[in-house]
């Protein structure tokens, strides 16, 4: 099955003078929760649906916990999950950015080497227009 796209217009500037190109974007058919999950765990798997469901809320519980602890969680054939930190300004003295300044930004993902070059296979196709 391939993964639609469609073709978009982006202005940028280049040497001072602002072009407009095509480039393609991702088209998603949807998006999957955790039921969607642990239902197709289920139907590949001997486990119940509803005891995936519990043990995929205990590992984002988990993730949740050991980022906030420090450490980089690595699901292989996943990606490593780490956090991105930052303060509302910079210090030019070191000493200076305490705990009190600096925040969590965001969870950063990191797809597995594996994941990654499988990326070369993805095969894409535009949606019909109706």
């Amino acid at each position: 099955m391939a993964h639609y796209y469609k073709v978009g217009k982006k202005k940028f500037r280049k040497n001072g003078v602002w072009e407009e190109l095509n480039y393609p974007y991702a088209v998603y058919k949807g998006v999957l929760n955790r039921d969607d999950i642990a239902n197709i765990l289920a139907e590949r798997t001997t486990i119940k649906q509803a005891d995936l469901a519990g043990a995929l809320v205990g590992l984002s519980q988990i993730i949740e916990e050991k980022l906030h602890q420090g450490y980089k969680v690595n699901l292989e054939g996943i990606g490593i999950f780490s956090l991105s930190v930052t303060s509302d300004e910079g210090c030019e003295d070191a000493s200076k950015v305490i705990p009190g300044r600096v925040k969590a930004k965001r969870v950063c993902y990191k797809a597995s080497q594996k994941l990654q070059k499988n990326l070369e296979f993805v095969k894409f196709e535009r949606p019909r227009d109706k």
